[in-house]
């Protein structure tokens, strides 16, 4: 979703036009892995990570709420809890 994004938004094929933080925490698959792992582990603010997602697409923004309130909520609560 980030690269379409990028490549209508600037028109190329690459992440060097997107600049901004969409191409800094999302733009390929591993730094998107690292940025959910950050955001659940604490490593960086999740606020940082889900504000360029709303020019994006809300589907994204709706993936993003879903699997961090999961993670955190339920996976590291139970593992805690062992």
């Amino acid at each position: 979703l980030v690269s379409d994004y990028c490549r209508y938004e600037v028109g190329s094929a690459t992440m060097a036009g997107c600049v901004d933080k969409v191409g800094v925490y999302w733009s390929s698959l591993p730094e998107s892995m690292l940025t959910l792992f950050m955001t659940i582990s604490g490593g960086v603010n999740w606020e940082e990570t889900f504000r360029p997602l709303i020019d994006v697409s809300i589907f994204a923004v709706m993936c993003h709420i879903i699997f961090t309130t999961i993670a955190v909520l339920a996976v590291v609560n139970v593992v805690t809890g062992v």
